[in-house]
């Protein structure tokens, strides 16, 4: 094989070990991805519960008030 025939060669198997490299680092940014909308999901339906159960406390005290208020 020739001097040229071997440099493409080996540029060929650098080439695919970068494009090896890069769909590694896209599928790790993917699982990143997915795991932060996971993350996120959770998140705003943790907030969502604490805004109902901060809303049913605001309603028990008003109850209590109102209590206090007429006795």
């Amino acid at each position: 094989m020739s001097s040229a025939g071997f440099d493409k060669e080996k540029k060929v198997a650098q080439l695919e070990a970068k494009i090896s490299d890069l769909e590694n680092q896209i599928r790790n940014k993917d699982e990143l991805n997915k795991k932060n909308e996971e993350l996120l999901q959770t998140a705003n339906a943790q907030r969502a519960t604490l805004e109902e159960n901060n809303a049913n406390y605001k309603k028990q005290v008003e109850k209590l008030e109102k209590k206090i208020q007429e006795a």
